[in-house]
């Protein structure tokens, strides 16, 4: 699945990243790429409050659990579309 930044300037493949809320203001949501050495932090959503920014993980979660992939022999597919996430403004939330 593909996460979009609420800006729609990054787009980022989900099962590469770590996607989490911000532990410093607790109202932006960042990703960061797991298996790698570098330290680049991209910003997905700032969002008004705590809540909303909670809001916005859960919606991404839920998102996500509709996203399934199988395997057939060497091929992955997916079904249960969406394919891709993006975050929405702040007053989508």
């Amino acid at each position: 699945m593909r996460i979009v930044s609420q800006d729609g300037r990054f787009d980022l493949p989900y099962e590469l990243v770590v996607v989490s809320i911000d532990t410093v203001d607790k109202m932006t949501i960042i990703a960061y790429a797991v298996n790698s050495d570098d330290s680049e932090i991209w910003k997905l959503a700032e969002y008004s409050t705590k809540e909303k920014a909670a809001k916005a993980m859960e919606m991404l979660r839920t998102e996500y659990g509709n996203y399934k992939q199988a395997k057939s022999s060497e091929y992955y597919f997916a079904f249960n579309y969406p394919k891709v996430f993006r975050f929405p403004k702040d007053s989508g939330v």
